[in-house]
């Protein structure tokens, strides 16, 4: 038995348990309307997935009210003021992700007025479906309560490595007609199949045309990397399969999207949307195991297709420039944030781009770009002067490789000096492989909102540079830690970080984003 079928069967009997109970609720309460529906819908529901969960039934049930609509609701009143429940509510939202969503639930449990204010919070985002017990019992839950349907707005879903949920999964998009945001992880394990066959693009297709308001999507893997992750078993399987990924749902969803975020292998799923993206799409995330070699002219399309791209990031690698730098190009107008990880080549096509990139506000260079003082000097004029946010980037040029490094050190900091007075207002993040020497540092206090300061120091930067930082910038929080040295402040320093950390762990706590599927 696979652990899908293992799945099946302990959901099939907590159904069965759940469908007694309800009954047994609506024969003792045969006024109670909701009782009534509940105990209806269960059966109901219990009957079309007796034969696929393989659970025998041997109970036999109480019999109910023949109907429900004449009967009146047994609830009491609230005690308190409504608001009063509207402040518990509220309050609880403010927690972590995982205590809240388990606070929610009890809260819905308690009464029908907190039932009331609560469930939109709940259901509006409801937790990762991550398993398939948990796939099945947020069905049966829909089923029993179909009031909320429409109130989830997004969702997380596990799909298994070899597709046995597909259908499942399916079946739950389709119950949410007004979700606009979806993530689907394929597999659970980088041991896992990552064989992708016609039925599951038959399912995929069949997954995001159940909702009709999508807006955003994010699709990620964790199986076993291959290079043949679409290759079917012969010619005629193969043509079926590229066949399924021609069918026009793909086409219908992809020109909706906003955002459209890839992980691990996707190459078929991306070659299913690409074609069809359009002027909607804004943001665009490209994995890193993904060759972007095996499709051609990928970015100068979409580029054309999707001219009112703000944000790219590309962690894939590339072998040259050309095409990127083409694109960015066309997107210079719209484009705010630029991330890439890693270019082959060696090239001036940073300095080449910049001009063209009036819109930019980050910009972030991996540490497989390899980046030189005359493009960081590009970065600085290329945007309207206080308009970059964050400038990072892995692999600055080494003065020391330089036959005069003093002076092509001296250069790289008048570079970055000017980088940030031209910045000062918005700056917020200057990470830079590189040692900035007192002109730079002096030109850091004028960044009044600068939060993060990652480079190394030079000799000539004095421990009482440092701490004037602490006046002039007053949310920057990472500086001394990073530079080694100790500082007269150093204690306020610390302080200041700790505080800092202590309000990121507590936002990212509250962010489910940053946990479990897709994370």
């Amino acid at each position: 038995m696979t652990e899908y079928q293992i799945g099946c069967r302990l959901a099939g009997r907590q159904a069965l348990r759940l469908r007694n109970l309800l009954n047994i609720v609506a024969c003792e309460k045969p006024a109670d309307e909701q009782a009534q529906r509940r105990a209806h819908a269960a059966t109901g529901f219990y009957r079309s997935i007796e034969d696929f969960a393989d659970v025998e039934d041997t109970d036999e049930l109480p019999v109910l009210v023949g109907s429900f609509s004449s009967a009146q609701d047994g609830h009491l009143c609230p005690v308190l003021p409504i608001e009063i429940y509207q402040l518990i509510v509220d309050y609880v939202t403010e927690w972590d992700y995982v205590k809240r969503q388990e606070t929610l639930l009890a809260l819905c449990r308690s009464n029908r007025t907190l039932q009331s204010i609560a469930e939109p919070y709940l259901y509006n985002h409801p937790r990762d479906l991550d398993s398939i017990t948990r796939q099945w019992g947020f069905r049966f839950t829909l089923a029993i309560e179909p009031h909320l349907t429409t109130l989830v707005k997004s969702l997380r879903l596990l799909w298994e490595a070899e597709g046995e949920n597909g259908n499942l999964i399916v079946d739950i998009a389709r119950a949410c007609p007004n979700v606009d945001d979806i993530l689907i992880e394929r597999g659970m394990d980088y041991e896992d199949s990552n064989h992708v066959s016609k039925q599951d693009g038959m399912n995929m297709a069949a997954l995001l045309d159940a909702c009709p308001r999508l807006k955003t999507f994010w699709y990620a893997t964790n199986v076993k990397w291959t290079s043949d992750q679409q290759q079917q078993e012969d010619e005629a399987s193969q043509k079926a399969f590229d066949e399924a990924l021609k069918d026009e749902r793909f086409a219908k969803v992809a020109q909706r999207l906003t955002s459209l975020t890839f992980h691990g292998q996707f190459l078929w799923l991306i070659r299913a949307l690409s074609p069809h993206l359009s002027s909607n799409l804004q943001c665009l995330t490209l994995g890193q195991d993904f060759w972007i070699e095996e499709t051609p002219n990928l970015l100068s399309d979409l580029s054309r297709q999707c001219p009112s791209l703000r944000e790219l990031e590309l962690r894939c690698r590339l072998i040259t420039a050309d095409e990127l730098s083409e694109a960015c190009k066309r997107w210079g107008p719209t484009l705010q944030k630029l991330r890439v990880w890693s270019i082959e080549e060696i090239s001036d096509w940073v300095m080449q781009v910049m001009p063209f990139m009036t819109a930019l506000r980050e910009v972030d260079f991996g540490l497989g770009c390899a980046i030189s003082t005359l493009d960081l000097d590009a970065i600085g004029q290329a945007s309207p002067p206080q308009r970059l946010v964050s400038v990072s980037a892995g692999d600055v040029e080494d003065p020391t490789d330089s036959e005069d490094h003093a002076a092509a050190q001296k250069h790289l900091n008048d570079v970055i000096a000017r980088l940030v007075n031209s910045h000062s207002s918005t700056l917020q993040e200057l990470d830079l492989s590189t040692t900035l020497g007192q002109v730079a540092v002096q030109s850091c206090k004028k960044a009044k909102k600068l939060v993060k300061l990652f480079v190394n120091l030079d000799e000539d930067v004095e421990p009482s540079d440092v701490d004037d930082l602490l006046d002039s910038c007053p949310d920057l929080v990472y500086v001394a830690s990073f530079f080694g040295i100790n500082t007269p402040r150093r204690k306020e320093w610390d302080k200041r970080r700790l505080r800092f950390e202590a309000e990121a762990e507590e936002e990212a706590r509250r962010d489910r984003s940053l946990t479990g599927l897709g994370s």
